[in-house]
């Protein structure tokens, strides 16, 4: 650069630098944002929304925007012309914070700068237990030196008014989250939810525009889902309604899940979030009576009627289902009603005459059994009382009605009708699996063969008894354990499952005969996949057990292996039991199952699961706990 062109720039640089306020070089602007919101410089309006119990703060900034010093004389409310009061609704206030007070101005502010010379909140403090009930306006008057954006003109004052939002949707959900702790593998749960406008807060309708899951999901289903664009309209109107949808939850295995449900609006800010999760919630019973005479009839020559009081221990309800005498022939003998006891002493017993009926802990239901015996004096049927329930996994109550001469009665676990093994046919996997045979009666059970065959008499090529067998006698209640043996190298070929026969003779004191009853031994091979695995849990986790009082044993510690687990996928079963017992575990159902531990002493759950995948069965190897039951205090 040259001396003269160097002189010409001075030059140019020395008038650009010199001017008034009232000139176009240097002047003070001032220029508000509150919360966000565009920039405010004369006059603006921002609005409150309503809220409950939330003091909702706006924040205002101050920024000097000009190039010369600003000098802020004063921050507050306006005044009421006529009154002289303060513009402000009582429930709006200013919040100076920590930076500046009050008593700050005049307040000096530097020119250009990025950052607000002074920031502090105005905040909504909602009135509490009751709707707002002042809807005046708030006016803030910001006192300054600043100039208009051309530096001509001056602004004395910048005044914002605070305005209550009138026309106020309110979108609301509730639940606001969910549990489910009553689905099973074989039974889902259905949970619905309401999205309305608050009735303290919305004065205006909104709209649903979608409600989706926050993750794509097996488990959670959406039901009943409104169309897109669905409208809640403003509490008070004559056709308002929620708007309601449904959340399925059937879970595929035992693990816990989560997920949530996410519900867009067209109110900004107001998208809802409700969270889902999965979790295990059982019901518990007990039982007014512990001994088997309560309910046998043998020696009774007249009509008589007995009565059990089963009483819901919680801490989830249990669900009784309809109530049946079984056998048919059993029903000539005794008759049923069950009767919801009376809550007062001037009250009376209500009876059940429609199913299902729910029990929440604390309450029972009584059962009444009236047996009148054959005028002919000839023998009776021994039956049961068959009370289905749901603690949430399905279960059955049964209990024994003896009647006439005392009768042995045979069952055999697993309940499922068949032992079932799977592994390897070419490694030619071993093992041993138990069979249990029940004597359910109140007269002794003559076991006179049992013996293992296959189709058509044929010798077994899989299964064998472990030892030979002798006859013998189960006693009333009793249990006798029978342990069969398996080589899967019987089995001919990978693609091929085997079935033979365990068959039980015994004697029936009803029919005076020999009678057989038979269990399936199938073995199979396993295609290469991992057989699933059981837990019965550990000792333990049942602590505590006591005598009259159900026990529910759990097998969430199990997993499917190279399949997934569905409806009867476990399968429980009682091997050992204290002498004089008659508790009875044998099914086939989900997660639990329940026994009446009605002695004490040791009793012995077995359980083995098995899984799917494809057309493939898998079984687990069975697992075992041992609960020790105290006396009843």
């Amino acid at each position: 650069m040259n001396l003269a062109a160097a002189m010409v720039l001075l030059a140019a640089l020395a008038v650009t630098g010199c001017g008034d306020k009232f000139g176009l070089s240097f002047f003070p602007r001032i220029e508000i944002a509150v919360s966000g919101s565009d920039p405010i410089d004369e006059a603006g309006t921002v609005y409150f929304s309503q809220a409950i119990q939330v003091p909702t703060p706006k924040r205002v900034e101050v920024y000097n925007v000009g190039t010369d010093t600003l000098t802020i004389s004063g921050i507050g409310w306006a005044d009421d012309p006529t009154t002289g009061a303060p513009l402000k609704n009582k429930y709006v206030d200013i919040d100076w914070g920590s930076s500046v007070g009050a008593d700050s101005f005049p307040f000096t502010a530097e020119p250009d700068s990025a950052f607000a010379a002074l920031t502090f909140n105005v905040t909504f403090t909602p009135p509490l237990g009751f709707a707002l009930d002042d809807f005046s306006d708030s006016v803030l008057v910001i006192a300054s030196d600043g100039l208009s954006n051309d530096g001509h003109r001056a602004i004395k004052e910048v005044r914002i008014t605070f305005k209550m939002q009138t026309d106020n949707p309110a979108p609301r959900v509730t639940p606001t989250s969910y549990k489910f702790t009553n689905a099973t593998i074989a039974r889902p749960e259905r949970q619905d939810f309401h999205v309305y406008n608050d009735e303290q807060l919305g004065t205006a309708s909104f709209r649903v525009m979608n409600i989706t899951l926050e993750r794509a999901s097996d488990e959670f289903t959406l039901l009943n889902l409104p169309s897109q664009g669905a409208t809640v309209l403003e509490p008070g109107n004559p056709g308002y309604q929620d708007l309601v949808f449904t959340v399925e939850y059937h879970p595929v295995d035992q693990t816990t899940d989560t997920n949530a449900v996410l519900i867009e609006t067209d109110v900004p800010g107001t998208n809802m979030r409700v969270a889902l999760s999965s979790g295990f919630s059982s019901g518990g019973y007990s039982l007014s009576y512990s001994s088997v005479s309560a309910f046998d009839f043998t020696n009774v020559t007249a009509k008589e009627t007995r009565s059990v009081v089963i009483y819901s221990e919680g801490p989830a309800p249990i669900t009784i289902k309809t109530p049946r005498i079984d056998p048919v022939a059993a029903r000539d003998d005794f008759t049923m009603k069950a009767w919801i006891p009376k809550t007062s002493e001037a009250g009376t017993d209500t009876e059940v005459t429609s199913w299902p009926r729910a029990l929440a802990a604390g309450k029972t239901i009584r059962f009444d059994i009236e047996y009148s015996p054959a005028n002919d004096g000839s023998d009776t049927a021994n039956g049961q009382l068959v009370i289905p329930y749901e603690s949430p996994d399905p279960d059955t109550i049964l209990i024994d009605l003896f009647s006439g001469k005392p009768k042995g009665k045979i069952s055999l676990a697993p309940a499922s009708g068949n032992v079932f093994v799977t592994g390897s046919s070419t490694a030619g996997t071993t093992g041993s699996r138990k069979v249990v045979i029940y004597n359910d009666g109140n007269g002794p059970l003559q076991l006179k063969d049992i013996a293992v065959k296959a189709n058509f008499d044929l010798p077994p090529d899989v299964y064998s008894l472990h030892n030979a067998f002798t006859e013998l006698s189960v006693p009333p209640g009793g249990l006798h354990v029978v342990e069969v043996d398996y080589d899967l190298g019987g089995v001919p070929n990978a693609d091929s499952t085997v079935s033979e026969i365990f068959t039980v003779t015994y004697f029936d004191d009803f029919t005076s005969g020999n009678e057989e009853k038979t269990l399936g031994l199938i073995a199979a091979d396993a295609q290469g996949l991992t057989n699933p695995t059981a837990d019965a849990g550990q000792a333990s986790d049942y602590a505590g057990a006591v005598a009259g009082q159900a026990v529910t044993v759990i097998g969430s510690g199990s997993t499917p292996g190279g399949g997934t687990f569905g409806s009867g996928s476990h399968i429980w079963y009682l091997t050992a039991k204290p002498a004089g017992s008659i508790a009875r575990l044998n099914n086939q159902g989900a997660l639990t199952a329940t026994f009446l531990p009605d002695v004490p002493g040791n009793y012995t759950v077995e359980l083995v699961v098995f899984s799917q995948s494809g057309d493939t069965y898998l079984y687990s190897a069975p697992a075992s706990v041992t609960i020790a039951v105290g006396a009843a205090q």
